[in-house]
């Protein structure tokens, strides 16, 4: 927790590079491989601003991602660290850009993630060939492939988001983010339903488990526990991880989110209110 706080003095220090490349500071917790009531270390990301994803080289962005890295690891990054991360920034495809670095300290500081995002499915395997990925470029290429014929209408699983480990070089885990449609899902649909079919024939999930992904999707008005007004609950699949790891079989891990806002009966507006992601 030290190095977090560190790393937030150095995100508010003027004369670092993180004080306007930075947006935001994004925690992740374990919470059930730590003892009931002990703080949990989490998993620390530093989120870049669109601007600063884009600005000057991909060395500059590379030597601001080092920064925040090195914060969080309480020292140095190695070498080998170093050059995979300037790699990861230099060869990404055109639009794609780096938009979070960090660590999961639960799991200790050897090894870095680097999330890059927009990455095409088309372009992901030459992106993993010029980074020199370990793991298997050709089926990755073919499983996606796959995947992208659930295409409906304007609903492609397209990895939004990717997580690459690196201790040195990368290692062989790789997860991408397949982000699903809101706006149908606030009808209490999914619109990537034959995505979700897809996976119940890939054995990624179980028939049990795409129905209960199916039913959690929905939008109403309700009175909150702890709460003496009324609000507007929303339910939602923001995305599903595939990770590949080695020559296993990938995994598929279901993301929920729930928020809610102050609902007025008068005008029916709806003001901000902290969300809860699961």
């Amino acid at each position: 927790w030290e190095r977090v706080a560190a790393l937030a003095r150095r995100w508010a220090d003027p004369r670092s590079v993180l004080h306007a490349g930075m947006y935001c500071l994004w925690l992740e917790f374990d919470v059930s491989a730590h003892p009931h009531g002990a703080l949990p270390l989490p998993g620390v990301f530093a989120g870049f601003t669109p601007a600063a994803r884009r600005a000057g080289t991909p060395a500059g962005r590379a030597r601001m991602a080092a920064e925040a890295l090195e914060v969080l690891a309480g020292g140095p990054l190695s070498g080998a660290t170093r050059a995979t991360l300037l790699a990861g920034h230099r060869h990404l495809p055109p639009g794609a850009s780096m938009y979070y670095v960090g660590m999961l300290l639960p799991r200790g500081t050897d090894v870095v993630r680097l999330c890059p995002g927009e990455v095409a499915a088309r372009d992901l395997p030459a992106y993993l060939r010029a980074l020199d990925w370990p793991g298997d470029v050709e089926g990755l290429a073919a499983m996606l492939r796959e995947a992208g014929r659930t295409r409906v209408g304007a609903v492609a699983p397209d990895p939004a988001l990717l997580h690459l480990d690196a201790a040195g070089p990368l290692l062989p885990r790789l997860g991408m983010e397949m982000v699903f449609d809101r706006r149908a899902q606030t009808r209490g649909a999914l619109a990537e339903a034959a995505f979700v079919r897809w996976l119940v024939r890939r054995r990624l999930c179980t028939a049990a488990e795409a129905a209960a992904l199916a039913a959690f999707p929905g939008c109403g008005i309700e009175r909150l526990p702890h709460q003496l007004w009324r609000s507007m609950v929303m339910r939602r699949v923001n995305h599903v991880k595939l990770v590949v790891d080695g020559p296993g079989p990938p995994q598929a891990k279901a993301y929920l989110v729930v928020h809610h806002r102050y609902w007025s009966p008068r005008t029916g507006a709806a003001a901000v209110a902290p969300h809860v992601v699961g």
